[in-house]
């Protein structure tokens, strides 16, 4: 099975550094607990990962900047105000649940931080949903993007109202709000590695569908989806989640369906789900699904051989 991401795009080091740099934006956004959240997470998964590869004498090194991916993952989709325990038990599930019972980090068939992410969503909803104000630290006290549009509620849609909203100056998880930093990365992608950047436009483009098709808001489909892309998990989803390696594709067309595959699920569950975001389920769901994605891969591209070589057979009789 070739290898997604080649040489000149390391998933680990690339991804550890927008993971880091998503921090800059939350930092200033929300101060530094965002620091605190985001340090106890990376300190959980490293100690956890160790403590079980030790333990259980698996093949994996002791130490490996996945877990530190996986911990920064983890902790992204929680409140900047929520409490440290709450990170903590994020990022213990993604390495204990996520990754150990599956040996190696690449070899896991779901994404080790959606799983954390998902179980400390369920546990501590209302720590995980209640956002602080920007620039205040004002906890529980203000309502996400998500939120209005899980309550049909319009944000501002002056032109400084766009601004906040495209560079992050709102409530939401600690290191998805800002939707310009996610276009550069989508640049990044797009020079880095094609594979990577397919998978993340067509998850964006179904949402971008779904949003102009179905709006949640009354005051036009504009609203809707700018809403909609930049609110919640949607952009670290597509960015972060969608491309884990442990799953690869030969082609970029089913790099895109998979991509696009993975919108459906997350605009369903957001549409109709009990919270206001539903991106860990989505990832799970889908990370379900890949193998279904991974085995029409091989199909088409043994028989592209097939093809290829059945002109060489001919002239040898």
């Amino acid at each position: 099975m070739s290898n997604r991401f080649p040489k000149k795009f390391s998933y680990g080091s690339d991804c550890l550094l927008l993971l880091i740099a998503c921090l800059v934006p939350s930092v200033l956004f929300n101060g530094i607990n965002g620091v605190k959240i985001a340090a106890a997470g990376v300190i959980t998964a490293v100690v956890t990962d160790a403590l079980c590869t030790l333990i259980f004498r698996t093949d994996a090194p002791v130490f490996s900047r996945y877990s530190v991916i996986t911990g920064l993952s983890s902790v992204m989709l929680l409140s900047a105000g929520a409490p440290v325990y709450v990170a903590i038990t994020a990022s213990f599930s993604s390495v204990v649940v996520g990754k150990l019972p599956f040996g190696d980090w690449e070899k896991t068939p779901f994404v080790p931080a959606a799983v954390g992410s998902a179980l400390a969503w369920v546990l501590y909803p209302g720590k995980c949903f209640s956002y602080p104000v920007p620039f205040t630290g004002n906890y529980g006290s203000a309502e996400s993007l998500a939120s209005m549009l899980k309550n049909g509620n319009s944000a501002n849609m002056t032109a400084p109202g766009i601004l906040n909203i495209l560079v992050g100056n709102f409530p939401g998880p600690l290191g998805t709000t800002c939707g310009i930093f996610f276009a550069a990365c989508l640049v990044y992608f797009l020079i880095r590695n094609i594979d990577a950047f397919i998978t993340s436009a067509g998850f964006i483009s179904i949402c971008f569908l779904f949003a102009a098709l179905f709006p949640r808001v009354q005051s036009g489909r504009q609203t809707s989806v700018i809403m909609e892309l930049c609110s919640g998990a949607l952009l670290f989803t597509a960015v972060f989640f969608m491309n884990y390696p442990n799953v690869r594709f030969r082609s970029v067309n089913f790099a895109m369906l998979y991509g696009m595959a993975g919108g459906v699920v997350y605009m369903l569950i957001r549409y109709f789900g009990a919270f206001e975001d539903g991106a860990p389920f989505a990832v799970l769901i889908i990370n379900a699904a890949a193998p279904v994605f991974e085995a029409r891969t091989r199909k088409a591209h043994e028989t592209e051989k097939e093809e290829l070589s059945s002109p060489e057979k001919e002239v040898s009789e």
